[in-house]
């Protein structure tokens, strides 16, 4: 069995797939990474799933974490250490905190 991962920044009312890439310079501190989303509060999501021909199958886990993008699309290092905000839950439907989407939200976007 397989696993595999995406990223997607989560709103209210839309999921935005990111790459692995861009989650990877964001998280390395690179300028410009996420300047869509500059001086906002984001929902960060990766969905860990199983793979079965090279496709989704299962979501196994999502872990959802809440960051600040600066006004220069890098990540406020502040705002993180001032006290992690994540949440994990066993991908069964259920929502891991007030503001990350329930699993069933995410087999859609999975599946294109």
């Amino acid at each position: 069995m397989s696993i595999g991962y995406r990223i997607f920044i989560v709103e209210e009312e839309a999921i935005f797939p990111i790459s692995q890439k861009t989650f990877n310079e964001l998280y390395s501190g690179k300028v410009g990474a996420l300047t869509k989303f500059a001086n906002q509060t984001v929902q960060i999501a990766v969905v860990i799933y199983t793979v079965h021909q090279r496709k989704p199958k299962t979501i196994i886990q999502i872990d959802c974490e809440r960051i600040r993008i600066m006004e220069d699309g890098s990540i406020d290092e502040i705002y993180v250490h001032e006290g992690r905000h994540v949440s994990n839950h066993c991908g069964r439907g259920s929502l891991c905190a007030s503001w990350c989407y329930p699993c069933c939200k995410f087999i859609p976007i999975l599946n294109n």
